[in-house]
């Protein structure tokens, strides 16, 4: 079956989607490798904000995929 065919807003949406998959994928892993490192006894305020700004950029993402999907959406 053929794939169907994405108008630029919907394609936009679908690159954006697969962007906020990879930051939630990266997300996930730093905060792994952030809770296995509280042991050593390292000072945490720099990981921590590290963590915060990824968080912070996955969410813009997720608003920006919102908005291309709404917009996506009024144009049918």
């Amino acid at each position: 079956m053929p794939a169907p065919i994405l108008t630029a807003p919907e394609e936009a949406a679908e690159e954006t989607l697969c962007e906020l998959a990879g930051l939630a994928i990266k997300l996930a892993a730093q905060s792994r490798t952030f809770a296995a490192e509280l042991f050593r006894r390292e000072p945490v305020t720099d990981p921590a904000a590290r963590l915060s700004r990824l968080a912070a950029e996955l969410a813009a993402t997720a608003t920006r995929v919102d908005r291309l999907r709404a917009a996506a959406g009024d144009q049918q």
